[in-house]
């Protein structure tokens, strides 16, 4: 066919107007030279292309009555889902199909293949593309003379012979064990297109126990408490070692260190939990009929949220694809990604490697898979060509106790009269009788120096500045004194003085609230929930009262950290309005105790002041401007 027959007939398939027909033409017109002998028409403007997508196929793009040249070009890659943004090489054009398309402008054009849209999320071409494709012409065969045979003479007929008697066949005994790779192994269904592949997926998966994750089902992140905060100090430095090198060789090869990264002091109670995740990679093979080689590992690690270890790389050689000539090499070098002073010990191992799909040139690659001690997974992988890149990644099983959460156990002490630093008569025992009732294991740790004890000094807000700033930091020592006698030489305290800076009422104004210091002590609690030191049965309690929608574990660390408006809000969301049952579950959190005040009990009428503090600086405002 010549080209201008070939021209008239892609132009009378194109089911547009006068105007877009000869658009089109005038597009391929600029490219005359460069195109195949025989093209078709496989998809318009808004249809599915006949056949999909397919490398080598001829993209035309024209912009009718604007001043932006046409485009013809070949696509060179395989069509891939992606959300858009700014990591394409290409004009930013929304959700869809990409593949790189090089351009076919004249022989001295060096054509440069970019990324850009061909089809959008329901895999129809955009409006004023065009898609090509060469025809294949069909393979003559020439057919082959036949000869007939001549008739065979008839001879006489043979004697019967005599009758013999048969010999039993001999039959191969069993082996003792069976024979192993005696059968080759299933073919596996190759993963296709269907579903959207995200360009970079980070999964955080959190206390799953066995058997509770259905492997095809994909990441899942199950609520829990806020995780613990452990400072760089208590830790120690963290010691990364790495192991000998796992090499696999052949045309699929692989090569890949086992490392750990552990701090000196972690915690014992903090228990590690073991992740199993997989994750592929794609190789794209430029000859036609083959489809994209992939290659699936598996990730394995154990973490506690500070520490990493065992982090192994592993290729799953019978799960990936096949490679009866091409090779594909890859290597998984581990190193240290954080710094030894930080809290979360994160491990990068950079990936290098080679595709060589033999005789269409070779192809290097590289990337980076980052994992961290929190649990979360982040894999990246490019190539000269776009050939090689990650693929989909799941977690597959995670074992192990929950994540430990962190609890602050606090206590308020007063002080009397105003502009004194004396401890109101009755605020000892009581300070004494909330230290004795912290659990044991965390008196040991502040006895022994490990575990600090916060002490916050404040001031009401009726002398200058900086005397009420000395006046909260000598309040703030008072109790140092108290708690220091009972804890030992050895207990440690980390003192702040706010003084008036952080008074919530305005110049001028005594506040008994205001005369306090605050003693917290921030410690773990195994299992994921923190509970309160009052005795068991009080989270549920107050769930009872809150209901499901409230997550109560949130509203218990939002009051015993200091903020508490917001955990009004959060009960407001609940539909409880009422002033008083607000107070209530506020003042319920911040003492670990479910029931009402009752005249006549110890601390009766300390307790009865900060439940109206609460009411008054807390619920009402929050509720008036709600």
């Amino acid at each position: 066919m010549s080209p201008d027959s070939m021209l008239d007939a892609i132009e009378a398939a194109i089911p547009e107007s006068f105007t877009a027909r000869r658009a089109f033409r005038s597009a391929l017109e600029l490219a005359r030279a460069q195109l195949p002998s025989e093209l078709q028409v496989v998809g318009n403007p808004g249809t599915i292309p006949d056949g999909g997508v397919r490398p080598d196929d001829l993209l035309v793009r024209v912009n009718p009555g604007e001043p932006v040249a046409p485009l013809v070009g070949q696509i060179t890659s395989e069509a891939t889902w992606s959300p858009g943004g700014d990591a394409w090489d290409a004009e930013y054009s929304g959700q869809g199909y990409y593949a790189r398309v090089a351009p076919m402008y004249g022989p001295n054009v060096i054509p440069v293949p970019r990324w850009r849209r061909i089809l959008d999320s329901r895999r129809r071409l955009p409006a004023n593309h065009i898609l090509l494709r060469p025809r294949v012409l069909p393979r003559v065969v020439r057919r082959r003379p036949v000869y007939r045979a001549a008739p065979l003479p008839v001879w006489p007929a043979a004697p019967p012979l005599p009758v013999v008697e048969p010999v039993p066949t001999y039959v191969e005994p069993e082996p003792a064990e069976p024979f192993v790779g005696m059968e080759p192994p299933p073919e596996l269904p190759e993963p296709g297109l269907d579903e959207p592949i995200d360009w970079e997926q980070t999964y955080a998966t959190e206390g799953i126990a066995p058997g509770s994750m259905d492997p095809e089902a994909g990441p899942a992140a199950i609520a829990l408490a806020a995780p613990a905060v452990i400072s760089a100090a208590e830790l120690g430095l963290a010691v990364f070692t790495a192991g000998q090198p796992l090499v696999l060789s052949g045309r699929l090869s692989s090569e890949a260190t086992t490392v750990n990264y552990i701090h000196a002091n972690t915690p014992p109670e903090l228990s590690f939990r073991k992740a199993v995740d997989e994750f592929e990679i794609t190789a794209h093979h430029p000859r036609l009929g083959i489809d994209t080689q992939r290659f699936w590992f598996r990730l394995s690690f154990e973490y506690n949220d500070h520490d990493l270890r065992n982090v192994a790389v592993v290729l799953l050689e019978d799960k990936s694809s096949r490679l009866p000539s091409s090779q594909f090499a890859i290597r998984f070098v581990g190193q240290p990604h954080s710094v030894p002073a930080d809290p979360v010990a994160q491990i990068m191992f950079q990936i290098s490697g080679r595709w060589d799909p033999i005789g269409r040139g070779v192809e290097s690659f590289w990337g980076e898979l980052l994992v961290s001690a929190d649990g979360t997974v982040k894999v990246t992988v490019s190539s000269e060509q776009g050939w090689v890149r990650q693929g989909s990644y799941r977690r597959v099983s995670a074992v192990g106790p929950p994540a430990p959460a962190q609890v602050t156990a606090f206590w308020d002490v007063f002080f009397s009269p105003p502009g004194s630093d004396r401890v109101e008569a009755g605020s000892e025992s009581e300070l004494v009788q909330w230290y004795r009732r912290l659990p044991p294991k965390v008196r040991e740790r502040i006895e022994e120096g490990s575990l600090p004890i916060h002490l916050d000094g404040y001031a009401s807000t009726t002398q200058p500045g900086p005397a009420n700033r000395e006046l909260s930091r000598r309040r703030a020592l008072t109790v140092q004194r108290i708690l220091q006698d009972i804890a030992g030489s050895s207990a440690k305290f980390e003192l702040v003085a706010h003084g008036e800076y952080q008074a919530k009422t305005p110049d001028q104004v005594e506040d008994r609230n205001e005369r306090r210091v605050r003693v917290s002590v921030p410690y773990l609690v195994p299992g994921g929930a923190p509970t309160p030191p009052d005795g068991a049965g009080f989270l549920d309690a107050l769930r009872r009262i809150l209901g499901s929608v409230v997550n109560v574990t949130k509203f218990v660390a939002l009051v015993r950290g200091g903020k508490e408006d917001e955990a009004v809000r959060l009960a407001l969301q609940q539909g409880i309005r009422d002033i008083n049952g607000l107070t209530d579950l506020v003042f319920y959190a911040r003492h670990g105790r479910v029931h009402k005040l009752v005249p006549g009990e110890p601390g009766f009428q300390r307790l009865a002041a900060d439940w109206r503090q609460i009411r008054d600086r807390f619920v009402r405002p929050t509720l008036a401007r709600s």
